[in-house]
């Protein structure tokens, strides 16, 4: 079995027990949280890898932290699984199956759009309006701004890409 196959396991698992617990939106949210912290605290993360500490120590360190950031249970004994399986270090891949397994069921993309600096909210709600009539789900954007766009936008969902930029538009003008 692929290191894939056995992380989506876990997700799948993990998302199953939530979902049944009905703590999702709690617990979806405190997983995106630690993916962040341990972003922004990265010795911690290193530690709570490393192969020279011990699980009980391990256990320690997230008992002690996601106590005080008063993290469910459901989380911290999740940890400690992962902790017992050696799996720890799979953390960023098993929220990002989880995420997928939680949007589909939910019938949410998660999209990225690039514009200029100066697009108006109002501008991404109507192309999102738009696109999620067109997908008939939900749409949560990653926006990036990019400055060599002139105007238009670019969609990219999955491996797909919407190009509807000013570039673009005049390339498609000076072939026809």
């Amino acid at each position: 079995m692929s290191k894939e196959s056995v992380i989506r396991k876990y997700s799948h698992a993990f998302y199953n027990v939530i979902y049944s617990s009905g703590n999702i939106i709690k617990v979806t949210s405190e997983l995106g949280a630690l993916n962040e912290l341990f972003h922004v605290y990265a010795d911690f993360w290193k530690i709570i890898q490393h192969p020279a500490i011990s699980k009980k120590e391990k256990k320690f360190l997230i008992t002690e932290a996601f106590n005080k950031l008063n993290f469910s249970k459901e989380v911290i004994y999740f940890f400690y699984i992962l902790i017992d399986r050696g799996r720890i270090k799979d953390f960023p891949l098993i929220y990002k199956f989880f995420l997928q397994i939680k949007d589909k069921k939910d019938l949410i993309i998660r999209a990225e759009i690039s514009v200029t600096a100066t697009v108006q909210a109002e501008w991404i709600d109507e192309v999102t309006g738009a696109f999620e009539k067109l997908l008939k789900k939900r749409i949560l954007w990653d926006k990036k701004i990019d400055n060599r766009l002139i105007g238009g936008f670019k969609v990219k969902i999955g491996d797909k890409v919407y190009d509807a930029s000013v570039e673009n538009q005049l390339n498609c003008l000076r072939k026809v």
